[in-house]
């Protein structure tokens, strides 16, 4: 055996050539603190069905594997070993020719080239990339570019659809593998031309090893929303694929559940940044008005504590979806906004609130529609289409705006969801923020309410500070809500 280390789809050590010290470092480095069980004992939580270490590396045989983005830090720790890895690759490489950047079907903004240019260097890793800066072209571009029969990895049929017509548009021959289409026989070059499959990571996982003959003809992989990468759907699908070159993308790398440091194990380090700032300084993007209004919604507590002390989130989050007042502010705000001419999307935190709030608005005259988890895939397109082409006035959303949603024309967004994480509170409002032509100046009305909620509009404060650099007023009272919104309508044009 004349090598000790061997990249496929994962990193494999050969430990019985190594040092016994090295082995248990990378062990050792491989090995992380469960976050669940740390999150359960943070909320004064049992966790003890939980393990409390979880362990990313895998002996088999006399080859140890580990995820293959860790790579610069094993050869890192060889190093501080004294050791020289001699390493071997099968990772798959099938492109007969690169493409230059100016051969592309679309012209690049310079951000995106400099983009491409760095994924293509480094071969592995991941850009972040905020909502408008066109993370779905930087990533087709990088494919198309390095000439590989390539692979794009999504999670949500609007996804789907949106790769697709991208990359079709582009000219590439395209397979689909979701949405009822299956077909895993290997990728292939046609006359030099790559084909491309844009695929379900939910088909390819039920699959199993079905779809191998699909996964091992890829020379080049893109993980939409990579942020998704450590969950261990994705991270088992990831482990299946010996692309040369494997990309993600993503607005939000940071993850609620403690598990974000897996991304740079999974898919290799950070390539690429670019600000939603930087954005703004460059006209790609338009800068929000923020109006806060205060929603004045009282909650019981007594009602959301169990009988330990313990507040149920879930419990109080129910009571402002129940509450009269609340829910009339919001048929007002989003009355107001059609009114005015405004593109609007309406994000509330359950399925039975859209689609109440829908219907409401539709008997005040506004051409509204829900879209949930429950709402059927053609009509969720149709909708959509509806929303581009402005033959709605108001769409009313649960999770929709948290991934992959592309309707450059909304100009007014009334987030009415819960939730502190700094990442989704910009991304939610950066679907405002694209350009479109004829556009006037977006508008944000981030509903503010009481106890226990009060502490996530202070975490939102602060993301919009650090990632748009802009500081929110103090929210208006409920009372005034409407004639303020009149005003700043009137103002942003």
């Amino acid at each position: 055996m004349n090598h000790t280390a061997h990249v496929d789809a994962t990193l494999a050590l050969l430990t019985t050539q190594l040092p016994v010290q090295l082995v248990q470092a990378v062990r050792e480095m491989m090995t992380l603190p469960n976050p669940e069980r740390e999150a359960l004992a943070r909320a004064g939580m049992s966790g003890s069905h939980l393990p409390a270490l979880v362990a990313l590396w895998e002996q088999r045989g006399q080859w140890m594997h580990v995820p293959r983005g860790a790579v610069k830090r094993v050869a890192a720790q060889a190093r501080q070993h004294g050791v020289e890895l001699r390493w071997h690759s099968t990772a798959v490489a099938r492109a007969v020719i690169r493409v230059p950047l100016t051969d592309l079907a679309v012209e690049l903004r310079p951000y995106q080239q400099d983009a491409v240019r760095a994924m293509l260097h480094g071969v592995q890793g991941y850009v972040i990339a905020p909502c408008g800066a066109g993370k779905t072209v930087i990533a087709s571009a990088a494919l198309a570019a390095c000439g590989e029969p390539g692979l794009v990895l999504v999670h949500t049929h609007d996804l789907l659809a949106q790769w697709v017509s991208l990359l079709r548009g582009w000219g590439y021959r395209v397979r689909v593998v979701g949405g009822g289409q299956v077909r895993f026989a290997p990728l292939g070059l046609y006359s030099g031309q790559p084909e491309l499959c844009v695929a379900m990571v939910q088909t390819l996982a039920r699959a199993g090893a079905a779809a191998d003959p699909l996964l091992r003809s890829a020379g080049a992989v893109v993980l939409d929303e990579c942020h998704h990468a450590p969950a261990s759907t994705f991270r088992d699908l990831m482990a299946r694929i010996p692309a040369r070159n494997r990309w993600g993308v993503t607005a939000t790398p940071e993850r609620g559940d403690g598990w974000s440091s897996l991304l740079e194990l999974v898919l290799g380090e950070q390539l690429y940044e670019v600000t939603t700032q930087s954005l703004l300084a460059g006209g790609y993007l338009l800068q929000p008005i923020i109006v806060p209004v205060f929603s004045g919604t009282q909650i019981d507590l007594q009602r959301c504590t169990t009988a330990n002390g313990q507040l149920v989130i879930g419990r109080a989050v129910q009571q402002l979806v129940d509450c009269p007042d609340r829910h009339q502010l919001l048929l007002e705000v989003a009355t107001v906004a059609a009114g005015a001419g405004r593109t609007t999307l309406l994000l509330v935190p359950r399925v039975e609130q859209a689609e109440r709030l829908a219907q409401h608005l539709r008997a005040r005259g506004v051409r509204a529609a829900a879209i949930t988890s429950a709402t059927p895939k053609g009509q969720r397109a149709v909708q959509l289409r509806q929303l581009r082409a402005r033959q709605l006035d108001v769409l009313v959303a649960t999770q929709l705006a948290d991934e992959g949603l592309d309707v450059p024309v909304l100009d007014f967004v009334v987030v009415a969801s819960t939730g502190r994480a700094a990442g989704r509170a910009v991304q939610r409002i950066g679907r405002v923020m694209r350009t479109a032509e004829g556009k006037v100046q977006p508008i944000v009305v981030d509903v503010v309410d009481g106890t226990p909620f009060r502490g996530q509009w202070r975490a939102r404060q602060e993301a919009y500070r650090a990632a748009l650099g802009l500081v929110a007023p103090q929210p208006v009272p409920r009372a005034d809500a409407v004639q303020v919104l009149r005003e700043v309508m009137q103002n942003a044009g």
